[in-house]
Protein backbone atom coordinates (compact mmCIF):
# COMPACT_ATOMS: atom_id res chain seq x y z
CA UNK A 1 0.00 0.00 0.00
CA UNK A 2 1.46 3.63 -0.49
CA UNK A 3 2.04 5.91 2.02
CA UNK A 4 0.38 8.47 2.91
CA UNK A 5 1.90 11.87 1.67
CA UNK A 6 2.61 13.93 4.91
CA UNK A 7 4.72 16.49 6.41
CA UNK A 8 8.13 14.17 7.62
CA UNK A 9 8.08 11.62 4.58
CA UNK A 10 11.33 11.21 3.12
CA UNK A 11 10.82 11.25 -0.80
CA UNK A 12 13.37 8.90 -2.86
CA UNK A 13 15.39 8.43 0.62
CA UNK A 14 16.58 12.27 0.56
CA UNK A 15 13.97 14.99 0.63
CA UNK A 16 11.69 15.36 3.86
CA UNK A 17 8.40 17.01 3.06
CA UNK A 18 7.75 20.19 5.39
CA UNK A 19 4.83 21.84 4.00
CA UNK A 20 1.77 21.58 1.60
CA UNK A 21 2.17 24.73 -0.55
CA UNK A 22 -0.21 24.56 -3.34
CA UNK A 23 -2.70 22.20 -4.50
CA UNK A 24 -4.27 22.14 -7.85
CA UNK A 25 -6.72 19.12 -9.80
CA UNK A 26 -3.89 17.41 -10.48
CA UNK A 27 -1.31 17.31 -7.93
CA UNK A 28 0.67 19.53 -4.85
CA UNK A 29 3.45 21.36 -4.29
CA UNK A 30 5.42 20.65 -1.31
CA UNK A 31 8.26 22.93 0.41
CA UNK A 32 10.89 19.81 1.02
CA UNK A 33 14.28 19.77 2.95
CA UNK A 34 17.50 18.27 0.62
CA UNK A 35 18.81 16.09 3.46
CA UNK A 36 22.23 15.82 0.86
CA UNK A 37 22.90 19.43 0.20
CA UNK A 38 21.07 20.65 3.37
CA UNK A 39 18.48 23.02 1.36
CA UNK A 40 14.88 24.00 1.21
CA UNK A 41 13.70 22.64 -2.45
CA UNK A 42 10.26 22.49 -4.29
CA UNK A 43 8.47 19.09 -4.80
CA UNK A 44 5.59 18.30 -7.09
CA UNK A 45 3.50 15.31 -6.32
CA UNK A 46 1.22 13.96 -8.87
CA UNK A 47 -2.19 12.40 -8.05
CA UNK A 48 -2.62 9.39 -9.66
CA UNK A 49 -6.45 7.47 -9.27
CA UNK A 50 -6.55 4.36 -7.43
CA UNK A 51 -7.89 2.95 -10.53
CA UNK A 52 -5.53 4.40 -13.26
CA UNK A 53 -4.48 1.75 -15.98
CA UNK A 54 -0.78 0.47 -16.08
CA UNK A 55 -0.72 2.52 -19.17
CA UNK A 56 -1.84 6.02 -18.11
CA UNK A 57 1.15 5.29 -14.84
CA UNK A 58 3.49 4.80 -17.64
CA UNK A 59 2.98 7.72 -19.18
CA UNK A 60 2.94 10.15 -16.34
CA UNK A 61 6.44 8.89 -15.71
CA UNK A 62 7.65 9.60 -19.30
CA UNK A 63 6.12 13.03 -18.38
CA UNK A 64 7.91 13.63 -15.49
CA UNK A 65 10.79 12.35 -16.86
CA UNK A 66 10.51 14.75 -20.00
CA UNK A 67 10.02 18.07 -18.10
CA UNK A 68 13.34 17.00 -16.33
CA UNK A 69 15.04 16.36 -19.64
CA UNK A 70 13.18 19.57 -21.07
CA UNK A 71 14.11 21.94 -17.97
CA UNK A 72 17.47 20.57 -18.06
CA UNK A 73 18.00 21.58 -21.34
CA UNK A 74 17.14 25.37 -19.88
CA UNK A 75 18.17 25.38 -16.52
CA UNK A 76 20.10 28.26 -16.72
CA UNK A 77 17.62 30.83 -17.90
CA UNK A 78 16.86 33.59 -15.15
CA UNK A 79 13.33 33.13 -15.94
CA UNK A 80 12.74 29.29 -16.14
CA UNK A 81 12.40 27.87 -12.73
CA UNK A 82 14.95 24.95 -12.70
CA UNK A 83 14.44 21.17 -12.08
CA UNK A 84 16.59 19.18 -10.27
CA UNK A 85 15.91 15.83 -10.08
CA UNK A 86 12.66 13.25 -10.32
CA UNK A 87 12.08 10.68 -7.97
CA UNK A 88 9.94 7.62 -8.29
CA UNK A 89 8.45 6.75 -5.03
CA UNK A 90 5.68 3.86 -5.29
CA UNK A 91 5.70 4.30 -8.83
CA UNK A 92 4.46 7.93 -8.43
CA UNK A 93 6.76 10.73 -9.81
CA UNK A 94 7.70 13.64 -7.65
CA UNK A 95 9.50 16.48 -9.60
CA UNK A 96 12.18 18.27 -7.46
CA UNK A 97 12.37 22.16 -8.54
CA UNK A 98 13.84 25.36 -7.63
CA UNK A 99 11.74 26.73 -4.50
CA UNK A 100 10.40 30.10 -5.64
CA UNK A 101 9.57 32.37 -2.48
CA UNK A 102 6.73 34.44 -3.97
CA UNK A 103 3.36 33.03 -5.43
CA UNK A 104 2.01 32.40 -8.70
CA UNK A 105 0.13 35.16 -11.30
CA UNK A 106 -2.85 33.47 -10.71
CA UNK A 107 -2.83 34.06 -6.98
CA UNK A 108 -1.64 37.68 -6.97
CA UNK A 109 -4.32 38.77 -8.94
CA UNK A 110 -7.08 36.52 -6.97
CA UNK A 111 -5.84 38.50 -4.02
CA UNK A 112 -4.68 41.56 -5.43
CA UNK A 113 -6.93 42.62 -8.51
CA UNK A 114 -5.54 43.38 -11.95
CA UNK A 115 -2.11 44.11 -12.90
CA UNK A 116 -1.62 47.81 -13.87
CA UNK A 117 0.25 48.01 -18.13
CA UNK A 118 3.54 48.53 -16.85
CA UNK A 119 3.47 45.88 -14.68
CA UNK A 120 2.30 43.77 -17.12
CA UNK A 121 4.82 44.57 -19.23
CA UNK A 122 7.33 42.84 -16.90
CA UNK A 123 5.91 39.78 -17.04
CA UNK A 124 5.06 40.15 -20.77
CA UNK A 125 9.02 40.39 -20.80
CA UNK A 126 9.93 37.58 -18.58
CA UNK A 127 7.76 35.32 -20.10
CA UNK A 128 9.19 36.02 -23.79
CA UNK A 129 12.51 35.60 -22.67
CA UNK A 130 11.90 32.26 -21.13
CA UNK A 131 10.33 31.54 -24.55
CA UNK A 132 12.45 32.47 -26.80
CA UNK A 133 15.01 30.45 -25.28
CA UNK A 134 12.75 27.49 -25.00
CA UNK A 135 11.31 27.71 -28.70
CA UNK A 136 15.49 28.27 -29.70
CA UNK A 137 16.06 24.48 -28.20
CA UNK A 138 13.22 23.24 -29.80
CA UNK A 139 11.22 22.83 -26.92
CA UNK A 140 7.21 23.94 -27.20
CA UNK A 141 5.90 24.78 -23.36
CA UNK A 142 2.20 24.09 -23.98
CA UNK A 143 0.66 25.34 -20.36
CA UNK A 144 1.58 29.26 -20.83
CA UNK A 145 -1.31 30.64 -18.09
CA UNK A 146 -1.53 32.67 -15.05
CA UNK A 147 -0.80 29.63 -12.90
CA UNK A 148 2.08 28.66 -14.06
CA UNK A 149 4.26 32.21 -13.58
CA UNK A 150 5.75 32.87 -10.58
CA UNK A 151 6.14 36.22 -9.18
CA UNK A 152 9.51 35.85 -6.80
CA UNK A 153 10.13 38.06 -3.32
CA UNK A 154 12.77 39.16 -5.29
CA UNK A 155 11.25 40.86 -8.30
CA UNK A 156 12.02 38.06 -10.56
CA UNK A 157 9.82 37.02 -12.58
CA UNK A 158 9.75 32.55 -13.92
CA UNK A 159 7.82 30.34 -16.22
CA UNK A 160 7.34 27.12 -14.46
CA UNK A 161 5.77 23.51 -14.88
CA UNK A 162 6.81 22.05 -18.18
CA UNK A 163 5.43 19.14 -17.44
CA UNK A 164 2.97 19.00 -20.56
CA UNK A 165 6.06 20.69 -23.03
CA UNK A 166 7.36 18.20 -25.99
CA UNK A 167 10.18 18.98 -27.70
CA UNK A 168 9.81 19.19 -31.70
CA UNK A 169 11.81 16.07 -32.13
CA UNK A 170 10.51 13.97 -29.70
CA UNK A 171 7.50 11.51 -30.40
CA UNK A 172 3.88 12.75 -29.01
CA UNK A 173 2.22 11.10 -26.05
CA UNK A 174 -1.41 12.35 -26.82
CA UNK A 175 -3.48 10.62 -28.97
CA UNK A 176 -4.55 12.65 -32.73
CA UNK A 177 -7.99 14.56 -32.41
CA UNK A 178 -6.80 15.13 -28.63
CA UNK A 179 -5.23 17.94 -26.85
CA UNK A 180 -3.89 18.87 -23.06
CA UNK A 181 -3.48 22.53 -22.06
CA UNK A 182 -5.76 24.79 -19.79
CA UNK A 183 -8.97 25.30 -21.75
CA UNK A 184 -9.17 29.58 -21.31
CA UNK A 185 -5.57 29.70 -22.44
CA UNK A 186 -5.65 27.69 -25.61
CA UNK A 187 -4.70 28.42 -29.20
CA UNK A 188 -6.98 27.94 -31.62
CA UNK A 189 -4.76 25.69 -33.40
CA UNK A 190 -4.23 23.37 -30.27
CA UNK A 191 -8.32 23.12 -30.27
CA UNK A 192 -8.26 21.70 -33.88
CA UNK A 193 -5.90 18.99 -33.24
CA UNK A 194 -3.09 20.66 -35.29
CA UNK A 195 0.64 20.08 -34.48
CA UNK A 196 1.95 22.14 -31.65
CA UNK A 197 3.91 25.27 -32.90
CA UNK A 198 5.76 28.39 -31.05
CA UNK A 199 3.12 29.99 -32.34
CA UNK A 200 0.39 28.65 -29.94
CA UNK A 201 2.40 29.36 -26.91
CA UNK A 202 2.54 33.23 -27.97
CA UNK A 203 -1.26 32.86 -28.55
CA UNK A 204 -1.61 31.51 -24.20
CA UNK A 205 0.44 34.36 -23.59
CA UNK A 206 -1.85 37.18 -25.09
CA UNK A 207 -4.75 35.43 -23.01
CA UNK A 208 -2.69 35.65 -19.97
CA UNK A 209 -1.29 39.05 -20.39
CA UNK A 210 -5.23 39.87 -21.14
CA UNK A 211 -6.33 37.75 -17.91
CA UNK A 212 -3.57 39.53 -15.96
CA UNK A 213 -4.81 43.35 -16.91
CA UNK A 214 -8.75 42.51 -17.00
CA UNK A 215 -9.03 39.81 -14.03
CA UNK A 216 -10.63 37.50 -16.55
CA UNK A 217 -9.89 35.34 -19.14
CA UNK A 218 -10.61 37.18 -23.19
CA UNK A 219 -12.87 34.08 -23.80
CA UNK A 220 -14.00 33.02 -20.84
CA UNK A 221 -17.18 30.75 -20.64
CA UNK A 222 -18.71 28.87 -18.14
CA UNK A 223 -18.05 25.34 -19.63
CA UNK A 224 -15.38 23.86 -22.06
CA UNK A 225 -17.36 23.40 -25.07
CA UNK A 226 -18.08 27.19 -24.87
CA UNK A 227 -14.76 28.55 -24.39
CA UNK A 228 -13.48 26.35 -27.53
CA UNK A 229 -16.33 28.01 -29.20
CA UNK A 230 -15.68 31.59 -28.41
CA UNK A 231 -11.62 30.69 -29.16
CA UNK A 232 -12.45 29.67 -32.77
CA UNK A 233 -14.68 32.07 -33.91
CA UNK A 234 -14.98 34.82 -31.54
CA UNK A 235 -12.63 37.90 -31.11
CA UNK A 236 -11.45 38.99 -27.91
CA UNK A 237 -13.13 41.84 -26.41
CA UNK A 238 -11.02 44.93 -26.44
CA UNK A 239 -8.95 45.38 -23.27
CA UNK A 240 -9.84 48.87 -21.32
CA UNK A 241 -6.81 48.59 -19.47
CA UNK A 242 -4.05 47.16 -21.93
CA UNK A 243 -2.24 51.14 -22.26
CA UNK A 244 0.61 50.72 -24.53
CA UNK A 245 0.61 46.42 -24.46
CA UNK A 246 -2.85 46.51 -26.58
CA UNK A 247 -1.34 46.83 -30.15
CA UNK A 248 0.32 43.36 -28.62
CA UNK A 249 -2.02 41.41 -26.79
CA UNK A 250 -4.17 41.93 -30.37
CA UNK A 251 -1.02 40.92 -32.12
CA UNK A 252 -0.69 37.52 -29.93
CA UNK A 253 -3.95 37.05 -30.34
CA UNK A 254 -4.58 36.96 -33.73
CA UNK A 255 -6.60 33.25 -34.98
CA UNK A 256 -3.61 32.72 -37.76
CA UNK A 257 -0.67 31.26 -36.32
CA UNK A 258 1.58 32.03 -38.92
CA UNK A 259 0.42 35.89 -38.53
CA UNK A 260 1.26 36.07 -34.66
CA UNK A 261 4.51 37.34 -34.05
CA UNK A 262 7.32 35.19 -32.66
CA UNK A 263 9.27 35.82 -28.90
CA UNK A 264 11.51 37.62 -30.23
CA UNK A 265 9.63 39.90 -32.65
CA UNK A 266 7.01 40.52 -29.55
CA UNK A 267 10.36 41.23 -27.42
CA UNK A 268 11.51 43.85 -30.18
CA UNK A 269 7.77 45.09 -29.92
CA UNK A 270 7.97 46.02 -26.25
CA UNK A 271 11.76 47.48 -26.73
CA UNK A 272 10.31 50.32 -29.53
CA UNK A 273 7.93 51.74 -26.83
CA UNK A 274 8.66 55.65 -26.96
CA UNK A 275 10.34 57.31 -24.10
CA UNK A 276 8.74 60.67 -22.67
CA UNK A 277 11.76 62.69 -23.74
CA UNK A 278 11.40 61.71 -27.56
CA UNK A 279 8.01 62.02 -27.71
CA UNK A 280 8.10 65.49 -25.84
CA UNK A 281 11.05 67.32 -27.96
CA UNK A 282 10.39 70.12 -29.03
CA UNK A 283 12.09 71.81 -32.36
CA UNK A 284 12.90 75.98 -32.05
CA UNK A 285 13.65 77.58 -35.11
CA UNK A 286 15.47 81.00 -35.64
CA UNK A 287 12.80 83.80 -36.07
CA UNK A 288 13.18 85.57 -39.44
CA UNK A 289 11.64 89.44 -40.40
CA UNK A 290 9.88 88.50 -43.42
CA UNK A 291 11.21 89.56 -46.43
CA UNK A 292 9.82 92.21 -49.08
CA UNK A 293 8.55 90.13 -52.34
CA UNK A 294 7.98 92.26 -55.43
CA UNK A 295 4.12 93.00 -56.98
CA UNK A 296 3.04 89.82 -58.42
CA UNK A 297 1.82 90.26 -62.04
CA UNK A 298 -2.13 89.53 -62.57
CA UNK A 299 -2.77 86.08 -63.52
CA UNK A 300 -4.96 85.27 -66.32
CA UNK A 301 -8.43 84.51 -66.16
CA UNK A 302 -9.31 80.67 -64.74
CA UNK A 303 -10.97 78.33 -67.49
CA UNK A 304 -14.47 77.43 -67.04
CA UNK A 305 -14.26 73.60 -65.20
CA UNK A 306 -15.47 71.20 -67.72
CA UNK A 307 -18.02 69.45 -67.77
CA UNK A 308 -17.16 65.71 -66.27
CA UNK A 309 -17.85 63.11 -68.40
CA UNK A 310 -21.40 60.97 -68.32
CA UNK A 311 -21.34 58.79 -66.19
CA UNK A 312 -21.75 54.78 -67.94
CA UNK A 313 -24.89 52.99 -67.34
CA UNK A 314 -24.10 51.02 -64.25
CA UNK A 315 -27.72 49.66 -64.14
CA UNK A 316 -26.46 45.97 -64.99
CA UNK A 317 -24.16 46.01 -61.75
CA UNK A 318 -26.96 47.28 -59.45
CA UNK A 319 -28.87 44.00 -60.95
CA UNK A 320 -26.29 41.75 -60.26
CA UNK A 321 -25.47 42.93 -56.98
CA UNK A 322 -28.78 42.82 -55.78
CA UNK A 323 -28.87 38.81 -57.40
CA UNK A 324 -25.99 38.62 -55.02
CA UNK A 325 -27.82 39.57 -51.78
CA UNK A 326 -30.67 37.70 -52.57
CA UNK A 327 -29.01 34.53 -53.14
CA UNK A 328 -26.80 35.26 -50.08
CA UNK A 329 -29.97 35.90 -47.85
CA UNK A 330 -31.45 32.52 -48.98
CA UNK A 331 -28.49 30.33 -48.68
CA UNK A 332 -28.29 31.87 -44.96
CA UNK A 333 -31.97 31.27 -44.23
CA UNK A 334 -33.65 28.58 -46.33
CA UNK A 335 -32.91 25.56 -45.66
CA UNK A 336 -34.03 23.75 -48.91
CA UNK A 337 -31.91 26.32 -51.26
CA UNK A 338 -28.47 26.05 -49.02
CA UNK A 339 -29.21 21.87 -49.05
CA UNK A 340 -29.85 22.34 -53.11
CA UNK A 341 -26.55 24.74 -53.30
CA UNK A 342 -24.60 22.51 -51.41
CA UNK A 343 -25.67 19.34 -53.34
CA UNK A 344 -23.84 20.86 -56.36
CA UNK A 345 -21.09 20.20 -54.94
CA UNK A 346 -20.08 23.66 -53.10
CA UNK A 347 -18.91 22.10 -50.11
CA UNK A 348 -16.16 21.33 -48.03
CA UNK A 349 -14.46 17.14 -47.75
CA UNK A 350 -15.77 15.68 -44.27
CA UNK A 351 -11.97 14.57 -43.85
CA UNK A 352 -11.37 18.21 -43.45
CA UNK A 353 -13.81 18.98 -40.41
CA UNK A 354 -12.62 19.71 -36.92
CA UNK A 355 -14.12 20.55 -33.64
CA UNK A 356 -16.32 23.16 -34.33
CA UNK A 357 -17.35 23.09 -37.60
CA UNK A 358 -20.83 22.26 -39.11
CA UNK A 359 -21.93 19.18 -41.34
CA UNK A 360 -25.15 18.53 -43.97
CA UNK A 361 -26.26 15.20 -44.96
CA UNK A 362 -26.24 15.51 -48.98
CA UNK A 363 -28.93 14.38 -50.77
CA UNK A 364 -27.00 10.77 -51.34
CA UNK A 365 -26.61 10.49 -47.27
CA UNK A 366 -23.49 11.74 -47.53
CA UNK A 367 -21.93 14.38 -44.85
CA UNK A 368 -20.09 16.88 -45.86
CA UNK A 369 -18.79 20.33 -44.26
CA UNK A 370 -20.25 23.59 -44.47
CA UNK A 371 -20.17 27.22 -43.25
CA UNK A 372 -21.65 27.31 -39.71
CA UNK A 373 -23.80 30.21 -40.38
CA UNK A 374 -25.39 28.30 -43.91
CA UNK A 375 -29.00 27.28 -42.94
CA UNK A 376 -27.30 23.50 -44.40
CA UNK A 377 -25.63 23.40 -41.11
CA UNK A 378 -27.00 20.44 -39.54
CA UNK A 379 -24.64 18.77 -36.75
CA UNK A 380 -21.87 20.71 -35.36
CA UNK A 381 -18.65 18.54 -34.69
CA UNK A 382 -17.83 18.29 -30.64
CA UNK A 383 -15.00 15.67 -30.69
CA UNK A 384 -13.06 13.13 -32.83
CA UNK A 385 -11.86 9.90 -31.83
CA UNK A 386 -9.90 7.05 -33.91
CA UNK A 387 -12.05 4.29 -35.62
CA UNK A 388 -9.59 1.91 -33.25
CA UNK A 389 -10.45 3.93 -29.49
CA UNK A 390 -14.06 3.86 -30.86
CA UNK A 391 -14.07 -0.01 -31.29
CA UNK A 392 -12.16 -0.63 -28.30
CA UNK A 393 -14.54 1.67 -25.98
CA UNK A 394 -17.53 -0.07 -27.86
CA UNK A 395 -16.22 -3.59 -27.15
CA UNK A 396 -14.75 -3.20 -23.50
CA UNK A 397 -18.00 -0.45 -21.82
CA UNK A 398 -19.50 -2.23 -19.25
CA UNK A 399 -21.76 0.83 -18.87
CA UNK A 400 -25.51 0.97 -20.06
CA UNK A 401 -24.18 2.88 -23.17
CA UNK A 402 -21.74 1.62 -25.91
CA UNK A 403 -22.08 4.81 -27.57
CA UNK A 404 -17.88 5.57 -27.50
CA UNK A 405 -18.64 9.56 -27.83
CA UNK A 406 -21.02 9.14 -24.68
CA UNK A 407 -17.78 6.78 -22.89
CA UNK A 408 -15.20 9.09 -23.72
CA UNK A 409 -17.11 12.39 -22.22
CA UNK A 410 -17.98 14.05 -25.77
CA UNK A 411 -21.26 14.12 -25.51
CA UNK A 412 -23.71 14.36 -28.86
CA UNK A 413 -26.90 12.40 -29.70
CA UNK A 414 -25.07 11.08 -33.14
CA UNK A 415 -21.56 9.32 -34.55
CA UNK A 416 -20.52 10.00 -37.71
CA UNK A 417 -18.12 7.56 -39.65
CA UNK A 418 -15.30 9.36 -41.60
CA UNK A 419 -13.82 6.41 -43.20
CA UNK A 420 -11.41 8.46 -45.61
CA UNK A 421 -9.88 9.83 -42.34
CA UNK A 422 -10.54 6.41 -39.92
CA UNK A 423 -12.48 8.95 -36.93
CA UNK A 424 -15.66 9.05 -35.94
CA UNK A 425 -16.75 12.15 -35.21
CA UNK A 426 -18.86 13.19 -32.25
CA UNK A 427 -21.50 15.35 -33.05
CA UNK A 428 -25.01 17.64 -31.69
CA UNK A 429 -27.98 19.49 -33.52
CA UNK A 430 -26.70 22.99 -34.90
Amino acid sequence: MAEESRPGRVIGGRYRLAEELAAGGFGRVWRAWDQVLEVDVAVKEVWLHPGITPGVRAEMLKRAAREARNAARLRNHPNIVTVHDVAIEDGVPWTVMQLISGCSLHERIAENGPLDPDAAEKVARSVLKALETAHAAGIVHRDVKPANVMLASDGDILLTDFGIAVHLDETRMTTPGTFIGTADFLAPERIRGREESPASDLFSLGSTLYYALEGVAPFHRSIPDAIYGAILTEEAPRSERAGHLAPLIEQLLCKDPDRRPTASRALRLLGARPTATATQEVLVEEVKPPEEKPPEKPKPPEKPPEEPPASQDTTWMWVVGIGVVICALLYLQSPGFSGAVTDMGLHGKLTSAQIGNCLHQSKNEQWVEVPCWSAAAERTVTGALTSSLASMIRTSSSLSTSSPCERYGRGGLLEIDDLASGRVLCTKAT
